[in-house]
């Protein structure tokens, strides 16, 4: 069983999120790290990860809560996307996600998901 991991921080000493990827179950779990790490998005607007592929557009992976535990099940596609470029977003939508499909508020946090 492959397991990965990332922590998606606002700075060297302000980790937001714990990202845990495993192949067993195709899933990947984000958890607030701190209480008051990850703060809720700004009104009518929230927080959306993304794949970042080597080339072509991010895969949306959906809206993210602040707090607690959230998994996201991987598709073939999305686990093919991660496994290559190992990198994930974090950007800032309207209320409900992304219209268009790619980010089109601003990119918030980015990480890499390393062996663990």
């Amino acid at each position: 069983m492959q397991l990965s991991g990332a922590i998606v921080q606002a700075g060297i000493s302000d980790p937001l999120w714990l990202v845990s990827e495993t192949g067993h179950n195709n899933l990947l779990k984000l958890r607030s790290v701190a209480a008051n790490a990850a703060n809720a998005a700004e009104a009518d607007k929230d927080y959306e990860l993304w794949i970042v592929p080597e080339d072509g557009q991010p895969l949306s992976l959906g809206v993210i809560p602040v707090g607690g535990v959230h998994q996201v099940t991987l598709t073939d596609a999305h686990r093919q996307a991660l496994s290559q470029s190992r990198t994930l977003a974090i950007s800032l939508e309207p209320l409900g996600g992304s219209p268009t499909g790619a980010p089109t508020g601003p990119i918030l946090h980015v990480a890499q998901l390393y062996e663990i």
